[in-house]
């Protein structure tokens, strides 16, 4: 199975199927919230040429994001990780309900939750816009990745913030 991000998806199939470029953003947006292509769309993508075991590939397609909350410990991102799709679209905001200490206590890690640079993802359903606020010293371009790719992020809008809610011990 060919794992395929939104980018490349729509790259394949305007670029390579012909696919008209509002089409095919609606079926990825689709496909994105419901996890399989309806049967028009099905149809819609045959009647490109697209052969079936393409399309069948394209229904597994694995587009699944995470909010909760994060440590990063000895330079290794430690997450709980919630499913962001399905959720009920009427709130604005989506986040997991586990707090940083329980979160902690589960890790089997000596000392404090406040000694270590912490951090939460939360979707912000208005703006299509996952919020990423953590404590300050994770603002480096190496564990920004780490946590993109931990979160399932790498091809969503995200917008990195201070808290000093988040902020650590340094001890």
């Amino acid at each position: 199975m060919a794992v395929f991000n939104k980018k490349k998806l729509y790259s394949i199939l305007v670029n390579t199927y012909d696919v008209e470029s509002k089409t095919a953003e609606i079926i990825i947006d689709n496909l994105e919230s419901r996890h399989h292509l309806s049967e028009s769309e099905e149809i819609l993508l045959l009647s490109h040429e697209i052969p079936q075991s393409f399309i069948n590939e394209i229904q597994q397609m694995d587009s699944t994001t995470f909010v909760g909350p994060f440590f990063y410990i000895g330079g290794k991102i430690f997450a709980s990780k919630k499913k962001v799709s399905p959720f009920d679209q009427k709130q604005r905001f989506f986040d997991s309900e586990i707090s940083h200490f329980d979160f902690f206590n589960t890790l089997l890690i000596d000392g404090d939750y406040g000694n270590y640079p912490r951090g939460r993802v939360i979707y912000d359903s208005l703006n299509s816009t996952y919020l990423i606020y953590m404590d300050k010293s994770l603002f480096r371009k190496n564990i920004k990745e780490q946590i993109l790719m931990e979160f399932g992020l790498q091809d969503e809008k995200v917008s990195f913030k201070n808290d000093t809610h988040y902020t650590h011990d340094y001890l």
